[in-house]
């Protein structure tokens, strides 16, 4: 709701942090719940997920040369956190 108001990229930005954010939040009752390796994984992994999509939102707002340097970084930065929970125990 708190998007409503808002236009065009910034609305999609706003939308896809307050999905994010409730992905996270669900994984984060369910490790509250019932802590296991396994769920503070799928923690990790929602906020990777989230992080990633809204970077990719944002990169809408370049052109060219700079959206494509902006998405390929949005994907290394992902590409690297999910090596990261890979290696998480779990």
């Amino acid at each position: 709701a708190q998007c409503d108001t808002m236009k065009d990229n910034a609305k999609d930005v706003c939308e896809k942090q307050a999905k994010g954010t409730e992905n996270v939040a669900k994984a984060e009752l369910e490790q509250q719940y019932k802590p296991t390796a396994g769920h503070a994984k799928k923690v990790a992994e929602e906020k990777a997920t989230a992080t990633y999509e809204v970077a990719k939102e944002k990169c809408d707002d370049q052109s060219g040369d700079a959206k494509s340097a902006c998405v390929n970084q949005a994907k290394a930065d992902h590409d690297k956190a999910k090596a990261d929970i890979k290696a998480m125990k779990g």
